[in-house]
């Protein structure tokens, strides 16, 4: 069965930047700012692949940073945004990313990640925030140590083992 998923990996299809960046849809208008910035999960939440180009994920987090409309984002985004942030090598906006000022990026003292008041508990904000720090600091196997904290963190952990 492994032999089966190898041989769909070699056909997938390479994202073609546009724009200096990596697009969030597959037709034009190329990138809608809206919902959920996934585009940055492709190096982030999913290890280096050797497919992604570091420099266009780096444009296009920050591209996500100055343009998205915060507002219709969920809670897990955050998080994804800060392990992209620490892959690509920029710790300033992996911090900044989990720290952005939105509604959706706030933790009740219940510890959930509010989202709408038809939805009081969601989960996969806070399992992300945890997730998104404990790449920050403790990298990736074979990666750099602290990746998403520059040298003003004084970071201490301990158990967290290096993410894929």
């Amino acid at each position: 069965m492994a032999e089966k998923w190898r041989g769909i990996a070699r056909h997938m299809r390479v994202p073609q930047p546009r724009g200096g960046v990596y697009p969030s849809i597959g037709m034009a208008p190329w990138t809608s700012r809206v919902d959920h910035p996934s585009v940055l999960a492709g190096l982030g939440v999913t290890p280096e692949t050797g497919i992604l180009d570091r420099r266009l994920m780096e444009a296009t987090l920050i591209d996500v940073h100055r343009e998205w409309e915060w507002g219709t984002t969920w809670g897990w985004d955050y998080p994804m945004m800060a392990m992209t942030a620490a892959r690509v090598g920029r710790p300033d906006l992996a911090v900044q990313s989990l720290l952005v000022n939105e509604s959706k990026n706030t933790y009740l003292p219940n510890g959930h990640n509010w989202q709408t008041p038809e939805l009081p508990a969601y989960l996969p904000g806070n399992g992300g925030l945890l997730t998104a720090v404990a790449l920050m600091a403790a990298g990736w196997e074979n990666g750099p140590a602290r990746p998403g904290f520059d040298s003003r963190w004084k970071i201490e952990y301990e158990g967290i083992l290096p993410l894929p």
